[in-house]
């Protein structure tokens, strides 16, 4: 998306952010009772976030109130842990309630919270993983409710879901949302998170969100959700003997695995007419960081894979142009071709800086990578930043590439 078109989505989405939906019946008891915690408005209270103790916390009124999870055995064969949700209110000396707990909901993975509270209410998100694990990663959403400051009630509930919808497919994968904030202004509730894949109606289609639900408390308004564009947000598909690939990037904090930064690669297949030979199947195929734009591409020998792969996330990492080879059924990778990057300053080296393009295969299946970078490859001649890296028979021989310009 060009910064014109991108400019002017923000202005109209902006301009949705002005118009209300229908009115939502608020909770009998939003405000206390008159004498108990005065007559004026409290300012919404930011989250107080205890990440040690897995839990969320904000104060209204003298009422203090606490989202967490405690853990079970879900009872299935076998049996796996599950979280359960639970929003608890204390009384911290002024509170026109006494105590409460009640369990929104449950989780298959370690919920993320967020909490705030105002004197519209009491807005609460989490993480939710409605699925038992599997080999595949699981479809993660994020969970948003209006609760009544008085009776815990969930007064509005909405879902925020991503899906990874390759272009022309017609089918989607569930995707993730994690690392999801709640921010409470007067009225309006906005959410910021990161995720993999697109919300329905989002502009943008980058990994970063904000979605903004003016009045929240108070209407049924949609929100408006915007993605800036950014490198790590895309993937690449292409569809063979009935059956739709795709490479897709998501980091891996996403599963509390630490390691900011780091992308987790996957190919995907998945059968969408009758002729396709095999059934649906996802394999990991690296873990690196920044791995920038992605490119597929398929010929009668079988699949291509092209990205960047930068060692860590520091910006004096070594940085490469990374090719990969794999078969149609097994998925598995069958040549594997890694060319560095280096720039020369003043004698010194450096890590260089790479952006892929495009990949193609000839008629003679010899594979052709075009793209750009800052340096120069390993044994080629010149520094281009325009590239063409040709590797002839790539999928029957393990010939060295030929370097160029386009």
């Amino acid at each position: 998306m060009s910064d014109m078109k991108w400019a002017h989505s923000l202005v109209v989405a902006f301009m949705i952010q002005g118009c209300e939906g229908q009115p939502v019946e608020a909770g009998a008891a939003m405000e206390p009772a008159s004498g108990q915690a005065g007559g004026k408005e409290a300012a919404a209270s930011p989250p107080e976030q205890d990440t040690a103790a897995g839990s969320s916390q904000a104060e209204w009124h003298g009422c203090r109130y606490t989202l967490s999870h405690e853990e079970r055995p879900d009872g299935g064969q076998p049996s796996v842990p599950i979280y359960d949700i639970i929003l608890h209110r204390s009384n911290q000396g002024t509170c026109p309630w006494g105590g409460q707990s009640r369990l929104l909901g449950s989780s298959y993975e370690v919920p993320a919270f967020s909490l705030v509270a105002g004197p519209w209410g009491i807005g609460v998100g989490h993480i939710q993983v409605n699925a038992r694990p599997s080999l595949n990663p699981p479809p993660v959403h994020f969970s948003l409710r209006h609760v009544a400051p008085d009776t815990l009630e969930p007064l509005r509930n909405e879902t925020l879901t991503a899906s990874i919808c390759p272009r022309g497919m017609g089918t989607c994968l569930p995707g993730r949302i994690h690392q999801a904030e709640l921010a409470l202004t007067e009225g309006t509730l906005v959410v910021k998170g990161t995720k993999s894949g697109s919300i329905p109606g989002e502009i943008g289609e980058g990994t970063q969100f904000t979605a903004t639900y003016p009045h929240f408390f108070t209407t049924r308004t949609s929100p408006t959700v915007l993605a800036p564009p950014d490198e790590n947000g895309s993937y690449a598909s292409i569809e063979w003997s009935g059956c739709h690939f795709f490479v897709w990037a998501i980091p891996t904090d996403t599963w509390g695995q630490g390691n900011a930064g780091e992308h987790a690669i996957y190919l995907t297949r998945m059968p969408y007419r009758r002729e396709c030979p095999w059934g649906m199947e996802s394999k990991l195929i690296e873990r690196t960081y920044r791995p920038g734009p992605l490119a597929l591409v398929g010929g009668m020998s079988g699949l291509a894979v092209g990205y960047k792969r930068q060692q860590s996330a520091s910006d004096a990492a070594p940085v490469s142009l990374r090719i990969l080879q794999l078969t149609w059924n097994s998925l598995q990778a069958a040549r594997e071709e890694s060319l560095e990057v280096r720039k020369d300053e003043g004698g010194r080296g450096r890590p260089g800086s790479i952006s892929l393009v495009h990949l193609s295969i000839t008629r003679n299946e010899a594979l052709v990578v075009l793209g750009h970078k800052d340096g120069a490859f390993v044994g080629e001649k010149g520094s281009p930043s325009h590239f063409q890296v040709s590797f002839e028979d790539f999928f029957t021989s393990t010939r060295p590439p030929t370097f160029g310009d386009f």
